[in-house]
């Protein structure tokens, strides 16, 4: 391989991101290992778009990794569109490469760990500071890091006091609603944690606007609405949705389509 030619797209702490050499390749698919990890030596590469492998010199490594006019660039990629198609199970599980989801201040979303094989989504306290990371892998075994259940799910970083904002369950359907809706979301980790968590974090921006309550239709879901209405009722307008005769808000996006989910949602707002 001509080390020379290789184009850096993104680089980390562990690995380096290319423009695959082997095939047309537009969405860098090539990794290259900065440092040994997970087993494999300082300089393996491997291409998730072509399936090519092998092993350049550290020494090569390290002149691409501080490779002259090296900028990191964002991919130019709908973010929220293909979180919901990855969570809502619509892309294959051989997708071609990493991958990291940003929002409209290049924010980190979600991402995703080809060597760990699982994606990765940031969870945040009352005042929007990272707590933990939550992780889910391709056949949907949960494992969270220290901290993650201390935090909500909040891929809108910036509320403006008076929009409204949607509430679920569950890291998926929170994606789901700010991709339907376009409306600040927010995502409690489970249905027994983050819920005093949501009335400090409303309490420091000084909202003032509508909350639309996802409920999932089980028990555990009627549960957690209990909570937040309990937390919640006396100081803001809620409105609980319940997507029936799904059993969450993903399963009726998938079910019922794009069109419908914005529907149910846009239809509570009180505007």
């Amino acid at each position: 391989m001509n080390v020379d030619k290789l184009i850096v797209s993104e680089e980390s702490g562990q690995y380096l991101t290319c423009l695959c050499p082997y095939h047309k390749d537009s969405i860098a698919s090539l990794v290259i290992n900065k440092v040994e990890h997970n087993g494999r030596k300082k300089g393996y590469y491997y291409c998730f778009g072509c399936g090519k492998s092998g092993k350049i010199s550290e020494e090569q490594v390290d002149k691409l990794a501080t490779k002259k006019g090296y900028v990191k660039k964002p991919r130019p990629v709908n973010w929220h569109r293909q979180a919901v198609e990855f969570t809502a199970g619509r892309l294959a599980k051989d997708y071609p490469g990493d991958f990291i989801y940003k929002g409209s201040n290049n924010d980190y979303i979600i991402g995703w760990d080809s060597f760990e094989n699982y994606y990765t989504t940031p969870m945040c306290n009352a005042m929007q500071e990272v707590t933990g990371i939550h992780t889910r892998t391709l056949d949907g075994t949960k494992r969270s890091v220290e901290g993650s259940r201390l935090g909500l799910f909040m891929p809108a970083w910036e509320v403006a006091i008076n929009e409204p904002i949607v509430i679920c369950e569950g890291l998926s359907d929170t994606l789901v609603a700010l991709h339907c809706t376009g409306l600040y979301s927010i995502g409690l980790p489970s249905a027994t944690f983050g819920h005093t968590i949501v009335r400090d974090f409303l309490k420091n921006i000084s909202f003032n606007g509508n909350i639309i309550v996802v409920s999932d239709a089980d028990e555990a879901g009627f549960e957690s609405t209990s909570k937040l209405v309990e937390i919640l009722d006396e100081v803001y307008p809620l409105r609980i949705v319940m997507p029936v005769p799904c059993s969450d808000l993903k399963d009726y996006y998938e079910r019922c389509g794009q069109e419908n989910t914005r529907k149910l949602l846009i239809s509570y707002r009180g505007m």
